[in-house]
């Protein structure tokens, strides 16, 4: 038998360990864990993954698929042919499209051949997470596959636009500084080192502001390859930071305590939480089986443990709002108040949906007021360049003026 991978957490706020565990798949050795009591994150079988299973394919890419899916499916197609329709409609000019197709194909072959879809999709994370390939195995065993393709899509274009929100704030204030730094560097290299020249043969002193730039200036012209290496090297640390984050389980904790951005991916999680779990709900999947999947929609491991201890409570035959009371932290005070309302009442689904609204509408207005918090420090920083850089022109200039 396969072995696998798990990272499990022993005691809530304890360190997140790796162990090694044999067994027949990944979802048999989740399982196997969760039965025993124990907390797991995630469990993985290290180079199980095909070569077009390891191909990144953008979010849009994935949102045009599930919509091509749904439609094919209500239209009644078998899901082989769906996949065919399917594959037909990516473009295959850019080179995500062309592995987007050869994925596709390959489903429908297997599926062809007589695979469940839903065994299919799990071999392909790059375009069905555990939630969607739940999903699928719901609608399978429903009926109802168009249904479950819908609330795929939903899924995916709510994260892809959660991603372009996320973008779209950081972008702004990455510009600007970028800019001011392209200034410095100009008025560095080659405006501020000619009152260097003039101050010498007039016999004054310069400031230490404007030592300050010319020795950058010097550094800056002496080690050009240097500059370019590093600006390089910062580019590479910040596109790659996030993935370094995700994959050191040890930084999480850590990341959820920066001010602002930790209160930030709470209200992400929170809001993706409820937001999923209506879409399992509409499609009549039980609390316990909900619960299972959700626990993969965040790569956040404290998120991921609280949810098992959730699942493992309902197990031994909690209510959920009581479980989640013991994981208030991650899912939120008031989410546990809506909860344990709608279990007192019997609200239906429409209920958890006018909830998801609610904490969408939530999630949008933390991100303005994200922005109203990064616009007042990118505007400080932006002040002391500009102070720094008129100091170091302005005073050797009256120092200049007062020589001659």
């Amino acid at each position: 038998m396969p072995q696998f991978v798990a990272f499990i957490q022993e005691r809530k706020s304890g360190p997140f360990l790796s162990r090694t565990f044999v067994g027949r798949s990944a979802t048999e050795v989740t399982a196997r864990l969760l039965d025993s009591g124990t907390a797991v994150a995630t469990v993985f079988e290290p180079n199980s993954i095909g070569a077009l299973a390891h191909k990144s394919i953008p979010l849009r890419q994935v949102l045009f698929f599930m919509e091509q899916m749904e439609s094919a499916l209500f239209l009644n197609m078998e899901p082989h042919l769906a996949l065919r329709v399917a594959g037909l409609t990516i473009s295959e000019k850019s080179r995500s499209g062309r592995h987007l197709r050869a994925v596709i194909e390959e489903m429908g072959h297997a599926v062809a051949r007589g695979e469940s879809l839903s065994n299919v999709a799990r071999q392909y994370p790059n375009l069905f997470n555990d939630v969607a390939v739940g999903l699928v195995a719901a609608g399978e065993g429903s009926g109802s596959l168009d249904q479950s393709f819908r609330s795929i899509r939903e899924l995916v274009a709510r994260t892809d636009n959660l991603k372009h929100q996320t973008r779209m704030m950081l972008l702004q204030p990455a510009m600007t500084l970028l800019v001011a730094f392209a200034t410095v560097a100009v008025l560095v290299a080659y405006v501020i080192p000619q009152f260097s020249y003039m101050l010498d043969y007039l016999g004054g002193a310069l400031p230490w502001q404007t030592q300050l730039m010319i020795g950058a200036s010097h550094l800056v012209r002496s080690n050009p390859v240097l500059l370019i290496l590093a600006f390089a090297l910062a580019i590479v640390v910040v596109s790659r930071a996030p993935y370094w984050i995700k994959q050191s389980p040890g930084t999480h904790n850590v990341v959820v305590r920066i001010p602002v951005f930790g209160a930030y991916l709470l209200s992400t999680i929170r809001a993706s939480f409820i937001e999923v779990f209506a879409q399992l709900k509409r499609n009549k999947i039980s609390n316990l089986e909900a619960v299972f999947l959700l626990k993969d929609i965040s790569w956040f491991f404290p998120y991921r443990t609280a949810i098992a201890r959730a699942y493992i409570g309902l197990q031994s035959g909690q209510s959920l709002a009581r479980v989640l009371s013991e994981e208030a932290d991650i899912v939120g005070d008031r989410n546990i108040q809506y909860f344990r309302f709608m279990e007192e009442t019997g609200s239906d689904v429409a209920q958890l949906e006018r909830l998801a609204i609610l904490m969408n509408r939530e999630l949008d207005a933390y991100t303005e007021r994200l922005k109203e918090i990064v616009t007042p420090i990118i505007l400080i920083i932006l002040a002391g360049i500009v102070g720094l850089i008129a100091a170091a022109i302005i005073l050797p200039m009256y120092e200049i003026y007062n020589r001659i």
